[in-house]
């Protein structure tokens, strides 16, 4: 990771697993004062390029269907794939499909009362850790701050044998 002059704009080169990035940070000599916010941008920019993630200013107003297509492609090679995304678009049907920084605890609760309803707690636990690690995905593209789901108290199962 590093700044450096090419001619009289600063570039900005970066390593992630490997891979080199270099970018222009469109900022000539003598606008140093710019610099450190422009990198900050840039860095956020690479590491959504290079993890698959939308672009950190357009990533806000991004609704729960539009990154459960994100989820999908990243996703490919998960064998339980199918039923996350039964699950994800089930979950959507009934909490609605809002943007992904207007969900909130409430919405979840809400969820999990629907879910209830008809299901036992292990499947409504695994409903909840698939709409988990979706939202930690999100976390890392950096659309959210905080983690809605980071408090949700999942339910005890038993473990005991099936007969």
């Amino acid at each position: 990771m590093g700044i450096y002059l090419r001619g009289r704009y600063y570039w900005y080169k970066r390593m992630i697993d490997g891979v080199c990035y270099y970018r222009s940070l469109k900022i000539k000599k003598g606008q140093e004062s710019m610099l450190s916010a422009r990198m900050a941008q840039v860095d956020e920019e690479i590491a959504a390029e290079h993890f698959g993630l939308p672009a950190p200013a357009s990533a806000g107003s991004m609704t729960l269907s539009e990154f459960i297509e994100i989820y999908k492609k990243q996703k490919t090679g998960k064998g339980s794939l199918d039923r996350d995304l039964q699950r994800l678009s089930y979950a959507v049907e009934l909490i609605g499909n809002k943007r992904i920084q207007a969900y909130g605890k409430d919405d979840f609760q809400d969820l999990e009362t629907k879910l209830l309803e008809d299901r036992q707690h292990s499947t409504v636990n695994r409903y909840f850790q698939v709409l988990h690690h979706l939202f930690c995905l999100t976390i890392k593209g950096r659309p959210l701050r905080t983690k809605p789901l980071e408090d949700h108290e999942y339910f005890i199962e038993d473990v005991g044998r099936r007969e």
